[in-house]
């Protein structure tokens, strides 16, 4: 998993977002002996994905981490989203935040286990908050996590026999503050594009 960046509107915040979080797991557990992470799928005591659902082989016995970003949305905290009003102006083209969240499901053979190991992402996620918020460049991240209870696996995990599995699940919500900066003098390449995008659109819609 890579992060990429994108034409005009920079790197995609959430995918960096998703990133942090897996990063973060992958380095918990790899101090941990007993669910010792490792790049090499073959040693690892614990699988951790951001592949959902998982495709698990009927032998596997390892508890498996699935990862997944839930819907974000724009918070409009703003007027219009924008720092100002003049879309070529000498500021902030878009200003807001967007909220989200991580949905972290463990799964494993025995309730117990699948328990254990979501309380030690549970605890650990506020431990290392400050972390998460310089590698994933967010906003803030929220006190309210929720760890559930015993669920079956269904959508997170295809296997022969679910009901061989338990599922206990994280959710941590987290923020993004985007901006978009709009100076033509420090950025004059962004600039163009956008602007080239506006006089398209007011192109095409003298035609209607």
């Amino acid at each position: 998993m890579s992060l990429r960046k994108k034409e005009i509107f920079g790197e995609d915040r959430f995918y960096r977002a998703t990133k942090a979080y897996i990063v973060l797991l992958q380095a918990l557990f790899n101090a941990i002996e007993e669910f010792k992470w490792s790049e090499d799928n073959n040693s690892s005591k614990i699988l951790i994905t951001d592949q959902k659902p998982y495709q698990a082989d009927e032998t596997e016995r390892r508890p498996i981490i699935v990862t997944a970003r839930t819907q974000g949305s724009w918070a409009s905290t703003s007027l219009d989203q924008r720092a100002y009003s003049d879309l070529f102006g000498p500021g902030l083209i878009h200003a807001d935040l967007a909220p989200a969240g991580m949905l972290i499901n463990v799964v494993a053979r025995e309730g117990v286990e699948a328990q254990y190991i979501a309380w030690l992402i549970f605890n650990a996620i506020p431990m290392f908050r400050e972390n998460l918020i310089r590698w994933g460049r967010l906003h803030a991240i929220s006190n309210r996590l929720i760890i559930s209870e015993e669920r079956d696996v269904a959508g997170v995990l295809r296997v022969a026999n679910p009901s061989d599995w338990t599922m206990v699940q994280i959710f941590s919500p987290f923020q993004l503050s985007v901006s978009q900066t709009m100076v033509e003098k420090t950025d004059p390449e962004q600039y163009n594009k956008l602007e080239q995008i506006s006089l398209y659109i007011d192109d095409k819609m003298k035609l209607i």
